[in-house]
């Protein structure tokens, strides 16, 4: 598709042409801004139908702010227990299957509730 200056119509696309059908559709099915009277009734109308409803805990912003975040611990101990699973695998992958010997173990625990503290 050419691309023209000023949202100008390209002289050489005849009505019948991919890209101006294209157009067309998508202006009429309101997936690109409206140019025309036509194209914009088609908008308002789409839009008008689709309206969206918030649910009761979204419709009060200051009451959003008052709760602040929040975190549910047992997901967030779900996460740490499934990702200290992941790194033990990835871990013993790196070792070629062979296990962590118990002093290198108690040093990697040590640094873990070191950084979790």
């Amino acid at each position: 598709m050419k691309i023209v200056e000023n949202n100008e119509q390209d002289q050489n696309l005849d009505d019948q042409s991919f890209e101006t059908r294209l157009l067309k559709f998508l202006g009429e099915n309101a997936f690109i801004f409206p140019e025309t009277q036509k194209e914009m009734k088609n908008f308002i109308n789409i839009c008008e139908g689709t309206a969206l409803q918030l649910p009761e805990a979204l419709k009060n912003p200051l009451a959003i702010l008052k709760r602040g975040i929040i975190n549910s611990s047992s997901e967030a101990e779900l996460k740490s227990e499934e990702s200290k699973m992941i790194e033990d695998n990835l871990a013993q992958a790196a070792r070629e299957g062979k296990e962590i010997p118990f002093h290198i173990q108690r040093k990697m625990e040590d640094k873990r509730k070191s950084i979790e503290d």
